[in-house]
């Protein structure tokens, strides 16, 4: 390929119809544009664009014979429809090209075959142009190249123009759409952003070049990355990480680089060159870990590296939960009355289960393995716990159980063989060498009849009873403990007594002493022998006189509560 160039503005819409070239092998082309910013020379016919977004504009240009310089570009056309389509060139110079345009005043020359159409049409036009060459100006740039066509630092712009015709009178060069200056040295150009030189040479002459122009990036900042606060602790070991970034080069973050510490270890990458903002991590139960990121911008700027994590978290561990089951007979108040069976369960927490492990009664822990027994009466103390294949071990429980294996005893204090009253004070005790006793049935025979309760479930270890005179009484006690053993069945007394027949204070010889003996005395109260209403019987000590020791005498040996009128 000899020579291939563009020949178009800065927007799509432009063709190229036709071409011709000279013997000096310069090229001549015709065709349309739509947009006002298509090179032109100078010394064009026209320099604007007069078209709109409805219609084109025809041009012409011509090019040097090895297509790097135009050496003449004009538009020609109106505000309608106007497009070139042929041209052709004579050994002078001449260019002749023919369209078709619009009905809105298309350029004619005096004395033209037809100067007006109202509806429009083709035309044919001869141009005869300045074809001396103008002035071509270069633009060299200089300075820390970056990544996709950025810079890093200041940019220094060096022009160079090359004569055409006549030598070079000055080159001209407008920054950023600024005011045009005079180029005279290479100038620096600085700041982040995108910046555009437009330049152009002029000779002794005064022909102008056509505008040329150099486009360039900067980018001197470096990007910022943070990770995003994480919550304290983690629940799971898988969890999420995210960051942002902010780049105020203006050439945007390109990638990321993710660094993770593992329990205040070193910092080594986690993800590399990743476009990605956020992530999965998979850590450990039991474990810290910190983050940061570096950002890289499409500039190549690398962000400064850190010394501390931006975000911590901690992945908690649950321990094993572990429970205990215990079965056996159950008595009375938590207690039990027999062996009790012990069964431990644990469930897993963050790790499967490595042992479960227990201690009875203080002494040293054991490996569990299946269901034990704990025999003996007593209050017994179980410490059991679990530990899971990462070592991690849950705070050891308590639990405490009663056992009350043996029957409590009990007893009725031995009696005298006779009685002074026929209401005397019955006493027992008892005793329970596990959970105590709770109380007592005692039981009473009366000349030598079935057993039968006189006291059911007291707690007292003693009572009044009231017999009769000339009855013979046995007693024995059944005793309970708290657990709910209840003493083994009695068949014989514990003790026995007998309240004789003939008592002092049973005036009336019914058998008993109560109230009617009482009233006995109160009849003949104050009376004293052979007065009128005096009775012997209440004479009870026999001193001739029926008074108050009389009445002692008898109140003595009612029963205890007792309340004559």
């Amino acid at each position: 390929m000899v020579y291939s160039t563009f020949l178009a503005g800065n927007s799509p819409d432009t063709a190229g119809h036709g071409i011709a070239v000279d013997a000096s092998g310069n090229a001549y082309v015709t065709g349309e544009t739509w947009y006002s910013n298509f090179p032109t020379t100078m010394d064009a016919i026209q320099t604007s664009f007069n078209g709109d977004s409805a219609g084109p504009d025809a041009f012409v240009s011509k090019l040097d014979a090895s297509g790097s310089r135009l050496l003449y570009s004009t538009y020609l056309g109106t505000q309608a429809s106007d497009w070139g389509r042929g041209i052709a060139v004579d050994a002078s110079g001449n260019v002749y090209m023919t369209g078709g345009c619009g009905p809105d005043h298309f350029p004619t020359t005096p004395g033209a075959f037809q100067t007006a159409n109202r509806w429009g049409g083709s035309f044919v036009s001869k141009l005869s142009f300045n074809t001396v060459p103008p002035p071509m100006t270069m633009a060299s740039l200089s300075g820390p190249t970056g990544d996709n066509g950025w810079y890093l630092g200041t940019v220094t712009l060096t022009l160079s123009v090359v004569a055409g015709a006549k030598p070079v009178s000055a080159i001209h060069y407008s920054l950023d759409g600024g005011p045009y200056q005079i180029y005279g040295v290479p100038f620096p150009i600085s700041g982040s952003g995108s910046h555009l030189v437009l330049f152009y040479g002029v000779d002794s002459s005064g022909i102008q070049e056509a505008l040329r122009s150099q486009s360039l990036k900067i980018d001197t900042e470096k990007p910022e990355c943070y990770v995003a606060a994480l919550p304290a602790s983690e629940s799971s070991p898988n969890f999420n990480i995210q960051w942002l970034s902010f780049d105020e080069g203006f050439s945007g973050v390109h990638d990321y680089t993710v660094y993770v510490s593992d329990n205040n270890s070193a910092f080594t990458p986690w993800l590399s060159h990743t476009t990605a903002t956020q992530a999965s991590y998979t850590g450990q139960f039991g474990h810290t870990y910190g983050f940061f990121c570096i950002a890289r911008d499409m500039a190549g700027n690398v962000e400064n590296w850190q010394t501390a994590a931006e975000a911590t978290t901690r992945v908690s561990v649950t321990p094993p939960t572990t429970t205990a089951t215990l079965s056996g007979l159950a008595g009375d108040n938590g207690w039990y009355i027999g062996i009790v069976t012990v069964t431990l369960s644990a469930v897993a927490g963050s790790n499967p289960v490595s042992a479960v492990r227990y201690s009875l009664d203080g002494g040293a822990y054991q490996t569990y393995g299946a269901p034990f027994p704990i025999p003996g009466s007593g209050i017994h103390q179980l410490l059991f716990y679990s530990v899971d294949t990462a070592g991690v071990q849950e705070t050891p429980h308590s639990q405490s159980l009663k056992i009350d294996a043996v029957k409590p005893v009990s007893r009725v204090v031995t009696l005298p063989a006779s009685e002074s009253s026929p209401s005397f004070n019955v006493q027992w005790s008892g005793t329970d060498g596990g959970s105590g006793v709770r109380d007592y049935t005692v039981y009473v025979s009366d000349n030598n009849s079935t057993f039968t309760p006189w006291l059911s479930h007291t707690a007292a270890i003693q009572a009044p009873y009231t017999g009769r005179l000339g009855h013979t009484y046995g007693f024995f006690c059944i005793a309970r403990d708290n657990a709910g053993n209840v003493e083994n069945v009695k068949t014989t007394a514990d003790a026995t007594t007998q309240v004789p027949a003939l008592m002092a204070g049973d005036l009336n010889r019914d058998g008993k002493i109560d109230c009617a003996d009482i009233a006995i005395v109160k009849a003949s109260f104050g009376k004293k022998a052979g007065q009128p209403g005096f009775d012997a019987r209440a004479d009870v000590n026999q001193d001739g006189v029926v008074d108050v020791r009389d009445l002692a005498l008898v109140s003595q040996k009612l029963a205890a509560g007792t309340k004559c009128p």
